[in-house]
């Protein structure tokens, strides 16, 4: 990818939920980061201080670090304090969508995810 393309991490434990998000983003011309789960991803971000994403997209419910604790380790990192973080999750509820707005999250959908409306909500977040 060229040094200006967008960059987002995607962290999805879902091996094939990952795999169809990473797809989607690289056809629409983004550049995808895509990890199983939160440890890796904390772990890579530790080990490239340097790597900024312009996006994050997060799974809800991932074993060990689920996507709720992950925004917030995420809003405490400088970097990423003011990045927009999109969850994708299978859970549709009110208390739920309060705890991810509460953590950081920027925006919630609910699984399973169209690519256009997901690259919509991209574009939207990119604007801003």
């Amino acid at each position: 990818m060229a040094d200006n393309a967008i960059k987002i991490l995607v962290v999805e434990d879902e091996t094939s939920t990952r795999e169809i998000t990473t797809y989607y983003l690289v056809e629409a011309g983004f550049d995808a980061v895509s990890f199983s789960s939160a440890y890796d991803a904390l772990k890579y971000l530790g080990e490239n201080p340097l790597e900024e994403f312009n996006i994050m997209i997060l799974d809800k419910i991932m074993p060990g670090i689920d996507g709720i604790n992950l925004t917030k380790l995420l809003r405490f990192d400088l970097r990423y304090k003011h990045t927009p973080i999109i969850m994708i999750t299978s859970v549709d509820n009110d208390d739920s969508r309060k705890e991810a707005k509460m953590a950081g999250v920027s925006e919630y959908i609910v699984k399973p995810v169209e690519r256009d409306y997901l690259i919509k909500k991209i574009h939207d977040y990119l604007k801003k």
